[in-house]
């Protein structure tokens, strides 16, 4: 017959060992200055050897502090959102601080119940990237658990992208630009996608595209941002934008809005791209049809996610500055931590990176060599 399983050291067991009180063990592990050295290494050296963690839960309660930062991020599959929560890690290991991580799968509910877990973990402060429910309704450690958003309202807004794609641009779009989110959070951080956008657009235009198109996910806050930047650039420079489609945020469906767009009778010449993941897709899509990128077609894509700079041909891309907004989100969470920052709104700026996918039309010059930028 199978034996029981061991039974886990306890703070009493270490006490016991090491001859000292089970007081004398706790303020070891909470590096008082009332512990004598030679004392606190024989308490240390008696866990170890009993394979004896002290409860990390029951130390935060007791210090009021756990020393860990939670992050909520839509997905850990993406890559944008992994290269952040990567800067992240980075960041806090260097300050002393472990990273708790979890995924709200874009999902509402899940969102409000990973924030639950965060906060009974006893975080010391939470960074949440991507938004997908309310804040409002969401759970509350008050100001001893300091919160910082990355973007936010990612919830499709349909009738915002017929806006965007049917109607003349008014104010009525612009004004999404200046939303803030609802609620006394402490501080919300975001790319400026407007300006971004009108980088990649303007890069477009000057190299002598007049026959732009536009591929968006599901449109969220950011990406319809995006649209509105690029489109405003395009009908600034006397012309409209050659279409607009819109399909899941993924390789595939980048892959069959680029089909699409560039099976019509007088296609682009040119395809902003919401994202990498699905620029990479219009890539597959043009080489799949016989079409040279950037000969027959230039291909801009937005975030500059590692895989950008290996594709064939590398991707022109906006940059997003991601470890910055890493940087600044772990430094808002820690300084809120010590009650010196107060709630802000922050925008920060990407930087265009040309590559190899884009290049004037044929009809401008000469015929575009691939691979030319």
């Amino acid at each position: 017959m199978a034996s029981d399983p061991p039974r886990p050291a306890t703070i009493r067991d270490v006490a016991r060992l090491s001859g000292v009180s089970i007081a004398t063990v706790t303020r070891t592990f909470q590096d008082s200055p009332r512990v004598r050295p030679e004392t606190g290494a024989r308490v240390r050296a008696a866990a170890e050897r009993l394979g004896y963690r002290p409860d990390s839960v029951a130390q935060a309660l007791v210090r009021g502090r756990s020393n860990t930062i939670g992050l909520l991020i839509p997905s850990l599959m993406q890559a944008y959102w992994s290269e952040v929560a990567d800067e992240i890690e980075h960041r806090a290991g260097e300050r002393g601080y472990s990273l708790v991580l979890a995924s709200s799968r874009g999902e509402p509910e899940r969102e409000h119940a990973m924030l639950d877990m965060l906060y009974g973990k006893r975080v010391d402060g939470v960074i949440v990237g991507g938004v997908a429910g309310n804040p409002d309704t969401w759970p509350s450690a008050g100001s001893r658990s300091p919160l910082v958003l990355i973007e936010w309202d990612a919830t499709p807004q349909w009738e915002r992208l017929r806006e965007l794609t049917e109607r003349p641009l008014g104010r009525s779009a612009w004004a999404l630009a200046e939303q803030r989110i609802a609620g006394s959070w402490f501080a919300h951080l975001s790319a400026d996608d407007i300006a971004g956008s009108t980088l990649v657009a303007r890069h477009l235009l000057d190299k002598g595209h007049t026959r732009i198109a536009f591929l968006i996910g599901p449109p969220v806050r950011t990406y319809l941002l995006r649209l509105l930047g690029t489109r405003s650039a395009v009908e600034e420079a006397g012309h409209a934008l050659a279409g607009v489609a819109a399909d899941e945020d993924t390789f595939e469906g980048g892959r069959a809005m680029a089909t699409k767009l560039l099976g019509a009778p007088q296609r682009p010449t040119a395809l902003v791209c919401c994202s990498d993941v699905i620029a990479v897709g219009a890539v597959r899509a043009a080489h799949e049809l016989g079409l040279d990128v950037p000969g027959d077609v230039s291909v801009v894509g937005y975030d500059d996610i590692e895989l950008a700079a290996y594709l064939d041909p590398p991707l022109t891309t906006l940059r997003n500055p991601k470890r910055e907004l890493g940087d600044l989100a772990l430094d808002l969470v820690l300084s809120g931590r010590e009650g010196t920052a107060g709630p802000i709104v922050e925008r920060l700026t990407g930087e265009l990176i040309v590559r190899g996918s884009t290049a004037p039309p044929r009809e401008v010059g000469a015929p575009a060599a691939a691979g030319a930028s």
